[in-house]
């Protein structure tokens, strides 16, 4: 029944996936994402039209020209993100914890990251890298999925070292200055972080752990909460 809501690209793309935790990855995103954007301008998932840009970005709409939300998909072992905003260019990134335990992270710094990046992950204790690590990788890549280009852009010309309530960042793309604004947040629970991005100003981020039973996840961490629950703490 989930195949029958693809289109004749998605068809195409999910056939020359052949790893079979891809596909079925692939196929549950594209299921769940179009049963969230028909619940949002309420229709049924059927009517929902999933289209690629020139630069392979999916965008979404319906034959009677419903107003639709931008979105944004992101996945990492078991964990599937989906960012939906009203208006504006929208981008996540979810990267699970467990995934990431053997990763080399000293490499893919000096590969990636700007210098200040760098050294705060090398003056880390070992057992802070990895988290420290995921939460700039996906402010990284949540703000470049927003400006639509993935990781064709340096990711080192982006420096999100100190954590922040809100970054906010000045980005040069194709010779134009784009500023987004982007939040991070961390599941303790079920282990993961997520990142998401917006051209312009991102106003209020609601976090759900099911949208479609519209389940606030209320564990989340955000930097904010954090330092919240430190001056908290010193108060007392």
């Amino acid at each position: 029944m989930a195949i029958g809501l693809l289109n004749s690209v998605e068809v195409q793309t999910l056939t020359r996936i052949k790893a079979p935790k891809r596909r079925c990855e692939f196929l549950f995103g594209r299921t769940i994402l179009r049963c969230l954007l028909a619940r949002y301008v309420g229709t049924v998932a059927a009517d929902i039209l999933i289209e690629q840009d020139s630069h392979g970005k999916p965008w979404a709409h319906t034959l009677d020209h419903r107003e639709m939300p931008t979105f944004n998909v992101s996945h990492s072992g078991d964990v599937l993100a989906i960012a939906l905003c009203a208006n504006g260019e929208i981008g996540v990134d979810v990267e699970q914890t467990n995934a990431h335990l053997k990763i080399d992270i000293k490499q893919i710094a000096q590969s990636n990251f700007a210098s200040d990046e760098c050294l705060l992950l090398k003056t880390l204790p070992p057992e802070q890298r990895l988290d420290s690590f995921l939460r700039i990788w996906t402010l990284k890549e949540a703000v470049l999925k927003a400006i639509g280009v993935g990781l064709y852009h340096p990711l080192n010309q982006i420096n999100v070292a100190e954590p922040a309530v809100r970054y906010r960042i000045l980005l040069n793309n194709a010779g134009k200055n784009v500023y987004l604004e982007a939040e991070h947040f961390q599941s303790r629970a079920m282990s993961f972080h997520v990142t998401i991005a917006r051209v312009g100003a991102l106003g209020v981020v609601s976090i759900f752990d099911n949208m479609l039973e519209g389940k606030y996840a209320s564990e989340m961490i955000s930097f904010e909460h954090k330092r919240r629950t430190a001056v908290t703490g010193s108060q007392k």
